[in-house]
């Protein structure tokens, strides 16, 4: 009988407790799954599908590892649980790891989830902006501080007049002369259900284009090496069967433990990602999970040219992930 080698490392390991306290790891009984914990920055929904399809299909299991997806939420803090032994990955954009460690939080990214950024800025269709130097003056629904918003004052040489978001779409909806932050995965779908026809400034086309990343600490990345390995790789497996396959074990986990999502939102945005190569990237299948140092670089480079960081990025940030070509 085949036993997978994380099982056979995990009897030699010990986990962290699942509470994230601050006793000491008990050791695993042979044959026994090593629990983690995986924070995600939202609820469940179909933008994580690859990681509630290796779930599902005990993808993880066979890696020898027991994960706990933990959902994310409006007050999400993915960095500071992961920081503090709450959660041992977590997700979030890159830039956002990339200024947490230029400010002293000790992370270490394992994996791309997406490779570009599916943010936009969501228009009624017969809005008269059609580029992002159109947008000079006009309303934008969006969270204020994002690094983004400033990107596009700079590089444009205009002036954006940001409304806050409050996570609705109300106030879109009945102003035809609004745009709101979207991702092109989620928003665009609920706005023509109310009967709305848009269109998105995708940002990656302004040349300001994170991507979407896995990362742990450096804690639980030396402590436990083996491990995150295997997660990178069940994860991988996941995504690229998620979107190739048929996605219905995934979106049954998500629909039990987000009854909100339906079949026809989960569809859509697992369709906008394979249709914009999000989570592949160029390279398709081949791409997932991959990190790109000179992606990563160029991200550093304008960060520090926004004043967002101090100094670039050192590069063993995403030394655990593998690497793209």
């Amino acid at each position: 009988m085949f036993i997978p080698r994380m099982m056979l490392l995990a009897a030699l390991s010990f986990f962290m407790c699942s509470c994230g306290g601050g006793g000491k790891d008990a050791p695993l009984e042979e044959g026994a799954l090593l629990h983690v914990r995986f924070q995600t920055d939202w609820y469940p929904q179909g933008e994580h599908g690859g990681f509630y399809y290796a779930l599902a299909m005990g993808y993880y299991a066979e890696e020898g590892l027991d994960v706990d997806i933990l959902p994310g939420g409006i007050t999400y803090m993915g960095a500071l649980r992961v920081t503090e032994g709450q959660a041992d990955f977590a997700m979030n954009k890159a830039e956002a790891i990339i200024r947490h460690t230029d400010r002293g939080m000790p992370l270490r990214i394992v994996m791309n989830t997406l490779q570009h950024d599916p943010q936009g800025i969501m228009l009624h269709d017969e809005s008269p902006v059609h580029d992002f130097a159109d947008l000079d003056q006009r309303p934008i629904i969006a969270m204020p501080g994002g690094t983004w918003l400033s990107f596009l004052e700079r590089k444009y040489g205009i002036s954006l007049h940001v409304i806050p978001s409050d996570k609705g779409m109300e106030r879109f909806l009945s102003d035809a002369g609004m745009g709101q932050q979207c991702m092109v995965t989620s928003e665009p779908f609920y706005a023509a259900k109310q009967g709305v026809k848009t269109r998105v400034l995708l940002l990656k086309d302004s040349g300001f284009d994170p991507s979407h990343v896995v990362y742990t600490s450096e804690g639980f990345a030396a402590e436990h090496p083996e491990a995150v390995q295997a997660f990178v790789r069940a994860s991988i497996r996941g995504w690229v069967d998620y979107l190739t396959k048929d996605p219905s074990p995934a979106f049954g986990l998500i629909k039990a433990r987000n009854p909100r999502q339906s079949d026809e939102q989960l569809e859509y945005s697992r369709r906008a990602l394979i249709d914009g190569g999000y989570a592949f990237g160029e390279s398709g299948p081949e791409g997932c999970g991959k990190v790109s140092a000179a992606a990563m670089r160029e991200l550093g480079a304008q960060l520090l040219e926004l004043g967002i960081i101090k100094t670039l990025p050192d590069e063993r940030l995403w030394s655990l992930a593998p690497a793209a070509e």
